[in-house]
Parts: structure tokens; sequence; C-alpha cells
């Protein structure tokens, strides 16, 4: 299906979901050891440790505001002009919080399971190739919909090509993109909160 659409726009949907992928995976990567690599400041300071996993995560997003800044003038470039382009902050808000809650997870597991970096590796991997980088939705067949449901940055990928490329707001998609980061932030949250007063034992 791809070889019937423009190679330009194709470059465009690939780039598209590649930039959401990118700066997620750069989260997972970077949070995961955030509070390990600051053991001095969450063991020796009253500094809130809470606040370390959000500022990788914070450093995350700029992968993402550098790309859809280079995306969005190659859209224009090719005639793609739509309203719901000046959307997609929004769309980068909703995933940001995501990526908080993900650097508080991958953080505090880290903390007490030192192997579970190398976990991260493999689960950037897997995400890699069940995420919609290539593809779309529609160039699915029926026997693999099922990927969209097991994949957490599928509706954020397709909720960004909706904005950016085809003039839609995906409201299925941005739903379960606010569900998803929701849930991912509150247990993030959860577990952060609660397991912190272990940190300095195993730091």
């Amino acid at each position: 299906q791809s070889q019937t659409m423009p190679l330009n726009e194709y470059l465009l949907l690939i780039y598209s979901a590649l930039v959401p992928f990118l700066a997620v995976a750069e989260c997972m990567s970077t949070g995961t050891s955030s509070v390990v690599a600051n053991r001095d400041i969450v063991t020796g300071t009253l500094f809130p440790v809470e606040l370390l996993p959000v500022r990788y995560a914070g450093a995350s997003m700029a992968v993402l505001i550098s790309g859809f800044l280079l995306l969005v003038p190659a859209a224009w470039s090719q005639g793609i002009v739509h309203w719901t382009q000046f959307l997609l902050p929004i769309a980068m808000a909703i995933q940001f919080v995501f990526m908080i809650g993900l650097a508080w997870i991958c953080g505090t597991i880290y903390v007490f399971f030192r192997d579970f970096g190398q976990i991260v590796s493999l689960l950037i991997m897997m995400l890699m190739l069940l995420s919609p980088i290539a593809f779309d939705r529609t160039m699915l067949p029926e026997s693999l919909q099922a990927v969209t449901a097991i994949n957490p940055l599928f509706p954020f990928m397709e909720l960004y090509r909706g904005l950016c490329l085809r003039g839609v707001i995906p409201w299925s998609d941005a739903l379960a993109s606010v569900l998803i980061a929701g849930m991912t932030f509150h247990l993030g949250a959860f577990l952060c909160t609660r397991l912190k007063v272990e940190f300095g034992d195993y730091l």
C-alpha cells in the first residue's frame, strides 16, 4: 500500500511516527538510571527524588520538539497544511505526561533490580518492532490488528499523523493516548512515592 503513496508523503508518514518513538526510547534509556546516577543527591540532600526522573523526561522532550519543528515545515513544503497542526503541542504535552510516568517506573525498578537496565534495551527493541513506524493502521491486515491494542505507542503515533498529515482529530486515538498517559503517570507516581523511602538502602 505504501507503493501507491507518493514517496515524499510516505517519508513524512515514517518520520511522524519515528520522532515520538525516539523520544520515548530516549526517556526509557536515560530515565532508567536517573535515580541511581544521582545517588549522592538522593542520599546526601533533601532534594525531592521524584524530580530526578522528571528532569530526564523533560530532556527527552527536546527530541520530540526538534523533530516536529522539522516535520511541520517539511509537510508545508509538500502542500500539507492543516489547522490541526496547531494542536500538536497538546499531543506533545500528553506524551510528556506519559514519559514522566515511564521515567518514574523505570527509574524506581532499576534502583532495586540493576539487571533491569538490560531488559529496558530489549523492551525498546520490541517497541520498535511493534510500532507503526513504516506503516499505519490502514496498512495492517485484520489478522494483525491486535498489535494496535498491545502497543502503548500506537495511539500516540496515529494521533500525530492525524493532526499533522491528515488534518483530522482521531478522537479514539486521542482518548487512548490520554488514558495511557494518565495510567502510566499515576502508576509511576505511586511506585516512586511509595518506594523512595527504601532508595537509600539500595544506593
